[in-house]
């Protein structure tokens, strides 16, 4: 019995030394084929790691590039650099003009800091304009270099790298040079910036990085070992990388951004091979072995329970997670990011079964969330986005087979299945119904209003992303319809908006009677304006913006005819807060307060100038505005120096006395074409002016068009 026991015991340990030896070869063989395939594979996701760092970067440089484009931009329209460059050559320099341009260049480097200095060059006078140097010659400009490059490449907009060229002391900057205005070479302007400015946005995890303009020059750089390499083999790098993205080449890594900026900007990220394949340790591969053969042993009696823990740990693991699991996947689905067909497994095994044969969305869009969040303590925010998500989910989650996700940070997204034989028209009632309530818990607990935008019906999953586009759509109609509305997709107007929508003839009428004082008309006038782009066939929330920053425009000119400043009248950027104001209501509330402001202003200081004369000539030009008047009768009559009267007209109306009698004729010119049968000659002789022609050409300089067509036009417009 001892003998069969010790051969027993033997056996027992043959067998298990046999199952040691083959398992520990197996595994040995399988370790090593693993730690290829896996040095492999870290190799190609640190690639593509960098990859995508890459693509960061180049984003980071496209949002400089843009903030410097938006800069540019607002340049290239400013009513004072364009009437300084487009002026003729040998006209006397206006330094009020250039006064308020350095106005402009000053309040643009306090607001963007990282921007060294602007020059304005003028190619007409030849005259450079800069922050920080007195105006001169470009001959005489101490930094002349980059205006003769810019001439040299052919005056395109392009970037430019210098060195500290008459200031020492001074950073090394970036220069965007660019024609202004945008399409004449009449002048041009140069933006500078820090270069540090630049290379803040470069990663810094031990790569170089290179920074190129569209003709390859070096703008920048980090990591001075991997730029001499990159230096050393440039024009084959760069040929090589036009047509792939990854290129190696003396134990370094090359990897070019996909996408350049407007103007070319590209970036290369430098890597060594030690930074992209990494070798294990012999001391490594030794542990591993020993654990290996140590686990190899305890595996003989525990194999059972070891194969048990992993299985139920991966089912707790997926129980705990699965709605969000099912929410990113939703999410995924509507958004476009991935296609029904990649999803569809990854659906099933989570247990979402979309099989409906037709499906709407609906997206509630929270107002001003952002901010909301921001004024609730820290400790209570993740809360508070998780209560207003539930509101809105278990009012939905009742019904079954309907998906709530939070597929943006201000909006909830509900995927809506319709089944055969429904009726969507009496589903998607109810539907605003459920919406309503849930507006009203929001408002109530929250204090947040809710815009819902409902699409179409689809056919099939597979084409829910589209609905989702229509929602996304019907919201941008907020600023019409409210921020409280419920907005259909198929009740949005179709087409796009055309120039004829455009207001001209109701923002001029409205210039007209803001310079009267007639607050009540112009308030009429601007809801009548508005009202006509709504009920047309085809508007966009785009039009009304630009139809909104135009009419702020001419309060602006009008402000400026009086020779008043608009900063003294309203403390603050009139554009930015219309354009911060998504309700159509709300915007024009803003526009009538800036009047308000405007008249009252203006009211004031006509109260403080020497009113009793200036009403005596008031009254003399209107008693006799529309017979044979000149400002040398008008002085004859008032006894009083033609010159000194003129200039009291301008310095006390803000306007010259030639201009305030055109207007006061035209004003009546347009009454009697609207309320006579009078010909133009007739209407003419009424008004003051001594020819048709002068008649004419002073008419189509405030309304474009002729009398007669202005006529027409009238009545066709009253049908």
């Amino acid at each position: 019995m001892r003998t069969t026991g010790k051969r027993e015991l033997s056996l027992d340990r043959k067998l298990l030394l046999i199952y040691m030896t083959i398992t520990l070869a197996v595994v040995t063989a399988s370790f090593f084929m693993y730690n290829t395939v896996a040095r492999l594979h870290a190799a190609k996701q640190q690639m593509i790691t960098y990859r995508n760092m890459n693509e960061a970067l180049a984003s980071s440089i496209r949002l400089i590039d843009n903030k410097v484009n938006a800069v540019y931009t607002q340049l290239s329209v400013d009513p004072s650099i364009s009437s300084w460059i487009e002026a003729p050559a040998g006209a006397q320099t206006d330094y009020f003009v250039l006064g308020e341009i350095q106005k402009k260049f000053l309040g643009l480097l306090q607001f963007y800091p990282d921007i060294v200095s602007i020059y304005l060059y003028n190619r007409a006078e030849d005259k450079v304009l800069a922050t920080n140097y007195m105006m001169s010659s470009r001959a005489e400009f101490p930094n002349g270099s980059v205006l003769e490059q810019f001439q040299e490449s052919g005056w395109k907009r392009v970037w430019y790298y210098r060195e500290h060229e008459k200031e020492a002391d001074s950073p090394a900057v970036l220069s965007y040079v660019a024609n202004v205005p945008v399409y004449s070479n009449k002048g041009s302007i140069v933006i500078n910036l820090k270069v540090s400015w630049v290379q803040s946005v470069f990663p810094d995890q031990g790569q170089g990085i290179v920074l190129l303009d569209a003709d390859n020059r070096i703008l920048a750089h980090s990591n001075e070992a991997a730029f001499q390499a990159f230096l050393a083999q440039k024009d084959l790098i760069l040929d090589s990388l036009n047509r792939e993205r990854t290129f190696h080449k003396n134990a370094y890594f090359y990897y070019a951004s996909e996408q350049q900026s407007s103007i070319g900007l590209k970036s290369i990220i430098i890597l060594s091979e030690s930074q992209v394949l990494q070798k294990p340790s012999s001391l490594y591969i030794l542990a591993i072995l020993v654990i290996c053969a140590f686990v190899i042993y305890y595996s003989f009696r525990w194999i059972k329970r070891g194969y048990s823990k992993p299985l139920v740990h991966y089912r707790t693991n997926l129980s705990s997670n699965l709605d969000e699991l099912r929410h990113a996947a939703v999410s995924n689905l509507l958004s476009g990011k991935q296609s029904y067909s990649q999803l569809q497994p990854k659906l099933i095994e989570l247990g979402l079964e979309l099989n409906a044969p037709r499906y709407a969305v609906l997206v509630l869009q929270i107002d001003d969330y952002f901010k909301h969040l921001l004024s609730t303590p820290q400790q209570d925010r993740f809360y508070t986005n998780k209560l207003v998500f539930s509101t809105v989910k278990w009012m939905f989650m009742i019904d079954q087979g309907i998906s709530v996700v939070q597929s943006e940070f201000e909006k909830i997204s509900v995927l809506i299945p319709v089944a055969v034989g429904s009726d969507w028209e009496e589903q998607s009632a109810q539907l605003e119904q459920t919406i309503r309530y849930i507006r009203k818990e929001v408002k109530d607990n929250f204090q947040l209003t809710m815009c819902a935008a409902v699409s179409d019906c689809c056919d099939g999953i597979e084409q829910v992303h589209v609905a989702y586009g229509q929602c996304l759509r019907a919201l941008q109609y907020k600023t019409i319809y409210g921020k409280e509305s419920i907005i259909r997709y198929s009740s949005l107007p179709t087409g796009g908006a055309s120039f004829h929508q455009f207001p001209l003839e109701s923002l001029n009428r409205m210039s007209e009677l803001l310079k009267t004082g007639d607050l009540q008309g112009l308030g009429e006038e601007l809801d009548r304006m508005f009202d006509r782009i709504v009920t047309a066939e085809s508007f966009t929330p785009d039009l009304i913006h630009a139809v909104s920053s135009n009419l702020m425009y001419v309060l602006v000119k009008v402000v400026l005819e009086y020779r008043y400043e608009i900063n003294d009248i309203v403390q603050e950027d009139i554009f930015i807060t219309l354009y911060s104001l998504e309700d159509l209501k709300d915007k024009k509330v803003y526009i009538m307060n800036v009047c308000e402001r405007i008249v009252d202003y203006r009211n004031r200081k006509e109260a403080n100038t020497s009113s009793k004369t200036l009403r005596l000539i008031i009254d003399k030009i209107h008693q006799h505005f529309d017979k044979d008047l000149s400002l040398t009768m008008l002085a004859e009559e008032l006894k009083m120096n033609p010159t000194y009267l003129s200039t009291l007209i301008k310095n006390e109306l803000g306007i010259g006395f030639l201009d305030y009698v055109n207007d006061l004729r035209i004003n009546k010119a347009v009454i009697l074409l609207k309320e006579t049968r009078l010909t133009v000659q007739e209407i003419a002789e009424q008004c003051g002016y001594v020819t048709v022609h002068s008649f004419i050409r002073n008419f189509k300089k405030k309304y474009v068009h002729t009398p007669s067509d202005y006529r027409n036009l009238y009545e066709s417009e009253r049908g």
